[in-house]
């Protein structure tokens, strides 16, 4: 629906894409000071810290969706099919430090810890490397779905609830 709506010219999308090797990849855009919010660029709102891809596209989204507003489009947002509802934080102020703790705990599936643990070995016994590792529409496969279900089912219940609902 959307691709059709955008030929007939009844639907525009305020996505921005700025992949590795494009001019504005990298680019770090500064907070306005009237907006009073902590952070050297958005990027610290938005992910806890600077990243490598940095925060421009964030600043040309936000004017999309402005000059969308004052033309008086009607807003709609579109979910990976089964995602309504997942990657929330509490508000915009806390998306920054919630990023960094699902990064950190993200980070633990790479661990030892996890990758000896006896769940994950005993789907390498039986196969899991055998799971197609193609990607599907949200770039997810068969493996890495696996793999990120034993490593929620391993992790404290604290910790999965929070990537639960991410």
């Amino acid at each position: 629906a959307l691709v059709t709506g955008s030929r007939s010219g009844n639907v525009s999308a305020a996505v921005v894409f700025l992949p590795e090797g494009s001019e504005d990849y990298g680019r770090h855009d500064p907070i306005p000071e009237n907006e009073k919010i902590p952070g050297t660029c958005w990027c610290v709102p938005l992910y806890g810290e600077p990243k490598k891809w940095g925060c421009h596209w964030w600043t040309k989204w936000i004017a999309n969706i402005e000059k969308a507003h004052e033309e008086g489009a009607e807003m709609e947002v579109y979910f990976f099919k089964g995602m309504k509802g997942r990657g929330k934080v509490r508000n915009f102020s806390t998306a920054g430090k919630e990023n960094l703790r699902r990064e950190a705990i993200q980070e633990k599936k790479q661990t030892q810890d996890f990758l000896q643990s006896q769940a994950f070995l005993e789907a390498c016994h039986q196969g899991i490397e055998c799971l197609s590792t193609e990607p599907r529409e949200d770039s997810s496969s068969q493996y890495s779905r696996e793999v990120q279900r034993l490593f929620l089912a391993w992790l404290p219940e604290e910790e999965r609830h929070f990537m639960e609902a991410s």
